[in-house]
């Protein structure tokens, strides 16, 4: 019994945390983005997410802080980025 009440609990937190979340826009790649190459603003859609401070916190939500740099990591199309 207690295992799931507290699958429902967790299920309850997960829901309410999910209602809290803005819909932001946050520039995502076009195509893929490989290691090593610069970002050009050309590279770069924007696309509407449910965000989270959290969330906002941890990825790049405008372009100007994409532009000009070298991605580290593959950089997949519709996916955020991570700063």
């Amino acid at each position: 019994m207690r295992r799931a009440g507290l699958l429902a609990l967790c299920a309850a937190v997960a829901t309410f945390s999910t209602a809290l979340a803005d819909e932001r826009v946050a520039p995502t790649p076009k195509a893929i983005i490989y290691p090593g190459e610069p970002i050009t603003d050309e590279m770069l859609e924007d696309k509407p997410f449910p965000m989270t401070d959290k969330t906002a916190a941890t990825q790049f939500v405008s372009r100007e802080g994409l532009i000009g740099k070298v991605a580290r990591r593959t950089l997949l199309p519709g996916d955020m980025i991570a700063q």
